[in-house]
C-alpha cells in the first residue's frame, strides 16, 4: 500500500451558480438592468433572450444597507460616487457586468481539489480531497495557492487515516 502521486487540480465547477449577483427575466422589476440598453452595438440580448437583469444587491434603493459602513468608509464612497445612491446604482451595474462576462465565457466558476493515486494490492485506485468549490476563475494566483494547500492539508489527513504512512510532497503545486 503506497501513495504514486499527489497533484493539486482546479477543475470546472459543474455547479455554477452565480445568482449572487443577479437574475435575469422577461418583465422588468424596479431596479432591473434593461439589457437592451446596455448591450454592445449589434450585440444579441444573450442569456437565453432574457430582457432584463435583476441585481440581488444594491437595487432598489435602501437606505438601511448602508448602517453596517463606518463613517470614514461612508464618507469615501459619497467622495468616490457623489451619493450613496449612485454608489448602489454603481455597483448594481457591476454585478450585471460580471455577469454578462461570465455569460460571454470570460470566467467561471472552478473548484480547487487534492488527487492522491496510490497503489493498494496492485490496483491503482483515486483518493481525492473534499474540494471547495464556486471559486471565480479569475482569482489571483495566491488565493488559489493558498486553498490549494489547505485542499492537501485534507488528503493527507484523510490518506493518515486510511493508513498510509509515507506521504510524498505534492506534484505541481
Amino acid at each position: 500500500m503506497k501513495v504514486l502521486r499527489i497533484t493539486v487540480k482546479r477543475e470546472e465547477d459543474p455547479h455554477s451558480d452565480i445568482s449572487h449577483l443577479g437574475t435575469y427575466s422577461h418583465e422588468p422589476r424596479e431596479g432591473c438592468i434593461d439589457r437592451a440598453k446596455h448591450a454592445d452595438e449589434g450585440a444579441p440580448v444573450g442569456a437565453f433572450g432574457y430582457r432584463y437583469f435583476i441585481p440581488t444587491n444594491h437595487v432598489p434603493y435602501n437606505a438601511g444597507d448602508w448602517e453596517h459602513v463606518t463613517g470614514k468608509a461612508l464618507a469615501a464612497v459619497i467622495k468616490e460616487f457623489g451619493s450613496t445612491v449612485k454608489a448602489a446604482e454603481s455597483y448594481a451595474l457591476q454585478d450585471y457586468e460580471r455577469a454578462e462576462a461570465w455569460n460571454r465565457g470570460a470566467w467561471c466558476m472552478v473548484g480547487v481539489v487534492a488527487v492522491a493515486e496510490v497503489e493498494v494490492n496492485g490496483a491503482r485506485q483515486t483518493i481525492k480531497s473534499p474540494g471547495l468549490w464556486g471559486i471565480e476563475s479569475d482569482s489571483g494566483e495566491d488565493h488559489f495557492k493558498e486553498v490549494g494547500e489547505e485542499q492537501l492539508s485534507e488528503l493527507r489527513a484523510i490518506l493518515r487515516e486510511l493508513g498510509f504512512k509515507r506521504i510524498p510532497r505534492a506534484v505541481g503545486v
